[in-house]
């Protein structure tokens, strides 16, 4: 179901009580740009530093699309789901210039439009938000306002007018009074009078001088938007000035209501602690969270508790679907690969069957990257892996998502991208311990090509990650030959610099600046390893997960415990 700002009032009731009463949620999101080269992710990142760059490049971009599914366990073991797709933009308003102010990539607008999603949509009737923090500072600002209006009279609260006013300006303030005293001597009480559209100084005059002639027996609103706006005159006594004001109290806080709009929505997530369930998620949490809820922290200290209080029940389908249960039928797992694996006879189906008045998307062409779809094959997905994982424990589980620490091994462990050594983050536990004694930080000559820097590390196989025409990251293939490399090394001479990582990982040169990306893209380009096949990942770091998961579920024979990975190795040196 799509809900924009025309109808987001006539289903926010609904959708707080679904999520109340459902059994998980499944969500997606789509941005007006993914990515700032500016901030550019490395593998060799940690996942620090991974965290800082994304929060420091890509949340300047807007959420536009939230994807949200309602998954209902029901008696027979089926499902009933409810999808929704809500439009998103900030309000002109009532946001910060934190909050209404978005760029948008060029690549990525064309890529959603070519999978059919409507810009207009957003840019005519995008539900707004406004974080905890901006709704409680504009009430603060409305109540400190009206307060002040009821202690004061017009003629007391009036605006400081210039000492000094050109004779023309004078002139339009003579003429203005003189207009609505002749009103006055007929009018009734709550009669209006219609003024001519001022510009902002004028009505500041003019503010001033009616507070002096007429004090509490008129009120005047402003119409409008812009600079020049028409006023309008009130005839009222102090008592019906105050209901005035009331009124207009009231019609504010209605506004800023309304102005809240989706924030409301994942606020009650939270609230409700149901397991929310993404794939590939760690982005859709980031903004989720700083755009509907709160200011990001500047460090990954400080975020991982942060997440885990707002959303204390995460499930990744990207980190289930690489353990030993999975990995050997999911060698690719994006969402749409992955959905295609699930829905083969490997796996026990589960019947899902969407509510009524919901588009029906068991039966539809795929329409990935639409993010109610999305979020729906992540929650059927993340259905029939619970399934599965239920199925293999012993004694079998039917129900592992109501109750079941079958699924803990995966709670809040998010997965990241292009880390060959680390697979995700554990924002509700300690990090993966992460050994890099096999990565090196080279600097050359600019002439330098790929061929040099192997020759440096030959007969290693090793793996090159530019950083721009001056230096690089190598690392080694096989771990197996470090202790041979470090000889080599230290018994050789190169005109260059080389530092092991760790030395180099406490005084690094500043990725975000350093050199000339499109030059540095070009030494990509001329090189195998840079390719479409990156450095095999690491099993040690998702052994945790694995070794987790197989105290309470049974193995098969036979099976490695390493989690699959969705590359291949990197090209060896040619010898």
């Amino acid at each position: 179901m799509e809900v924009s700002r025309s109808n987001f009032k006539e289903h926010v009731d609904t959708v707080l009580k679904d999520i109340k009463t459902c059994s998980f949620i499944s969500c997606d999101g789509e941005f007006t740009g993914i990515r700032n080269d500016n901030f550019r992710c490395m593998p060799f990142d940690t996942i620090d530093e991974r965290y800082e760059k994304l929060k420091q490049g890509n949340m300047k971009y807007l959420m536009c699309q939230v994807g949200l599914s309602f998954f209902f366990l029901e008696s027979d073991g089926s499902y009933t789901v409810k999808p929704y797709n809500f439009y998103i933009l900030p309000s002109a308003a009532a946001s910060t210039d934190d909050t209404s102010n978005f760029v948008c990539q060029t690549s990525c607008i064309n890529f959603l439009t070519s999978h059919g999603f409507d810009f207009n949509k957003v840019f005519r009737d995008g539900i707004p938000f406004l974080k905890p923090a901006e709704e409680s500072k504009a009430l603060d600002r409305l109540m400190e306002s009206h307060e002040k209006k009821q202690k004061s009279t017009f003629k007391s609260d009036k605006l400081d007018t210039p000492t000094s006013i050109k004779p023309v300006d004078e002139k339009f303030l003579q003429q203005t009074v003189l207009q609505i005293k002749e009103f006055l001597r007929t009018a009734a009480h709550g009669d209006k009078l219609n003024l001519e559209s001022t510009n902002s100084y004028r009505r500041k005059l003019l503010y001033g001088r009616l507070g002096e002639i007429f004090g509490d027996t008129v009120t005047v609103e402003v119409m409008g938007i812009g600079k020049q706006r028409p006023l309008i005159v009130t005839k009222v006594d102090a008592e019906r000035k105050k209901e005035i004001e009331l009124e207009a109290l009231n019609k504010k806080l209605r506004e800023l209501e309304d102005a809240v709009g989706f924030s409301q929505v994942v606020k009650e997530i939270s609230i409700s602690g149901k397991i929310l369930v993404g794939h590939n998620m760690l982005l859709d949490v980031m903004y989720l969270i700083s755009q509907f809820l709160a200011q990001l922290p500047n460090t990954y200290k400080e975020f991982k508790p942060m997440a885990n209080e707002i959303f204390p029940k995460l499930m990744d389908t990207k980190v289930i679907s690489s353990t030993y249960l999975f990995k050997d039928n999911i060698e690719f797992n994006s969402l749409e690969e992955m959905n295609k694996i699930l829905h083969t006879s490997l796996y026990q189906q589960i019947d899902c069957e969407i509510a009524e008045g919901f588009p029906d998307y068991t039966n539809a062409d795929a329409k990935f990257h639409d993010a109610a779809y999305d979020s729906f094959v992540t929650g059927k997905c993340f259905a029939i892996m619970s399934k599965h994982i239920g199925s293999q424990a012993s004694p079998p589980v039917q129900d592992i998502i109501s109750n079941s620490s079958l699924l803990n091994p995966f709670l809040n462990k998010l997965f990241i991208n292009g880390l060959p050594d680390i697979s995700y983050m554990n924002l509700s536990g300690a990090e993966a311990k992460v050994d890099r004694d096999h990565m090196y930080h080279i600097t050359f000559p600019p002439s330098w090509q790929r061929n040099d820097i192997c020759q440096v590390f030959y007969p290693a196989d090793i793996y090159i990650k530019w950083i721009d025409t001056k230096s690089a990251m190598v690392t080694l293939q096989h771990r197996s030959d470090n202790k041979a490399v470090k000889k080599q090394l230290a018994n050789s001479v190169h005109s260059c610099t080389i530092r092991s990582y760790s030395d180099w990982s406490t005084k690094p040169c500043d990725l975000t600046t350093s050199g000339d990306p499109s030059t540095a893209a070009s030494h990509a380009d001329s090189d195998p390893s840079q390719g479409s096949k990156p450095m095999k990942r690491a099993a040690t770091h998702r052994n945790a997960v694995n070794n987790d998961l197989s105290r309470s579920v049974s193995k098969p024979k036979k099976k490695h415990l390493e989690l699959s990975s969705t590359t291949t190795a990197g090209r060896q040196c040619p010898k």
